[in-house]
């Protein structure tokens, strides 16, 4: 079968490209199912295999502790609470409340903060709740969490010790509070298209919000209050080091793309050597 395509003719057989189209359609369909599906909520799997019921009976109840997920995790990022507490202060159930912490603890979400002797009977100690870094990354995707920034960042400082652990201190250098807001809504932006499994990563993105992403006028309030705090000031030396290496590594790359014949294997020998000498650079 010949086919006009840009005033050039194409060959092929069409049983062959109809098969292979059908094969990427359903790769490319069940990996942005598969996306969609943990972006909606790094989650949340709430039916267990090996249950009785059928998947159809459990929908319902499925849903409705899906929609309870992010409410409870996020909560539990501004607030240390008991299941009780939460029933309360989310207007649920305590059955659903009971059922929702057990998948978040499965999913490594949140941890138990401490347990209290219950007042009604001392016999009995009450967990209380908090997030863990995972479930704070998660939090965080949530648009609704920037409305308790400061809620946040009072409860989770030793979660994220550079930013929420400074957050007093931003704020009274000079950093306008929509300025903070607006470099947890670049993290916020980050997190969803990566992986967050330390805090590095997450500084690794604060940094380039602070030092490249913001404005001028903006950007030297900024480094006012990183320059008056020594943990943030050597964070941000550090921080020198990947942009110093970059910076070379970039402009090596431009001359080689510039150069007619490269060798490529010294190309990579040189390469390693820049990232060499630009860490010996930054310790000397």
């Amino acid at each position: 079968m010949r086919v006009q395509s840009g005033g050039s003719a194409v060959t092929f057989e069409l049983p062959l490209r109809k098969t292979f189209l059908t094969i990427f359609a359903g790769i490319s369909i069940a990996l942005t199912d598969s996306y969609l599906n943990t972006y909606k909520y790094p989650t949340l799997l709430t039916h267990s295999i090996g249950e009785k019921d059928s998947m159809l009976q459990q929908q319902p109840k499925k849903e409705k502790r899906e929609a309870t997920m992010p409410k409870v995790l996020l909560y539990l990022t501004c607030n240390k609470a008991n299941k009780w507490e939460i029933a309360q202060k989310l207007n649920k159930s305590y059955s659903n409340i009971h059922s929702t912490i057990k998948q978040l603890l499965r999913q490594n979400l949140i941890c138990v903060s401490h347990r209290k002797r219950s007042s009604k009977n001392p016999k009995i100690d009450v967990e209380y709740y908090t997030v863990t870094f995972q479930g704070l990354i998660t939090a965080l995707v949530q648009p609704e969490s920037l409305k308790y920034a400061d809620q946040i960042a009072e409860q989770q400082e030793k979660l994220l010790p550079l930013i929420f652990g400074k957050w007093q201190h931003f704020k009274n250098s000079g950093v306008d509070i929509s300025s903070l807001q607006n470099a947890l809504d670049w993290l916020f932006r980050m997190a969803r298209r990566s992986y967050y499994d330390t805090a590095n990563w997450v500084m690794r993105d604060f940094s380039t919000y602070v030092f490249n992403m913001t404005k001028l006028k903006e950007r030297v309030r900024w480094l006012k209050a990183i320059h008056a705090d020594p943990d943030l000031s050597k964070w941000a030396l550090e921080e020198e080091r990947s942009f110093l290496i970059y910076a070379n590594t970039l402009k090596y790359t431009f001359r080689l793309i510039r150069q007619s014949k490269p060798d490529w294997d010294e190309a990579l020998e040189e390469l390693y050597r820049i990232a060499s000498h630009s860490t010996d650079a930054y310790k000397h």
